[in-house]
């Protein structure tokens, strides 16, 4: 069973998540396609801030959370989902997009994993980046300023928050 404050704290990182993308705009789609990554690692540090045990599924082509052995997807609207916090049983067996490859119980080693199979640059969860681009006005000119920062070998990540 998912708590309330689970769905609570899903329910933020969502509407974090869709500020974010209206704000970078060019990188996901308005379902969030794209963000999954992002949007499951934000939200895994969330739920462990609270002391809540999350950890994050990842095949192929997707990656979400498990909490209590419920599937907490926040960017399921990328297939077709029409609730925005997608809960669901968990099972080790599921096919499709909610299948297991991988499963981590930090975002640390997630990271890795993703750099690793060379995901795609722009969806890689950095949760310093993310975070600290948040809160500025003008975000598309801070991204392009620290990806240029970052090829000339001066990179330094933002502080969360």
């Amino acid at each position: 069973m998912v708590t309330k404050q689970t769905v609570v704290i899903a329910a933020r990182t969502r509407k974090w998540c869709e500020r974010l993308n209206k704000e970078i705009g060019y990188f996901y789609e308005a379902d969030l396609e794209g963000m999954c990554c992002i949007a499951s690692v934000e939200l895994h540090l969330r739920l462990a801030e609270v002391g809540i045990h999350s950890s994050i599924i990842a095949n192929t082509e997707h990656c979400f959370l498990v909490v209590n052995k419920m599937i907490v997807d926040i960017t399921a609207t990328q297939f077709g989902q029409t609730d925005e916090i997608y809960i669901t049983p968990y099972l080790a067996e599921r096919t499709g997009w909610w299948r297991r490859h991988r499963r981590f119980e930090d975002a640390n080693s997630f990271i890795k994993w993703q750099k690793k199979v060379k995901w795609e640059e722009s969806q890689i969860a950095n949760p310093y980046l993310f975070r600290g681009i948040a809160k500025y006005e003008n975000v598309k000119s801070k991204i392009h300023y620290r990806q240029k920062q970052r090829r000339g070998g001066d990179w330094f990540p933002f502080a969360p928050y």
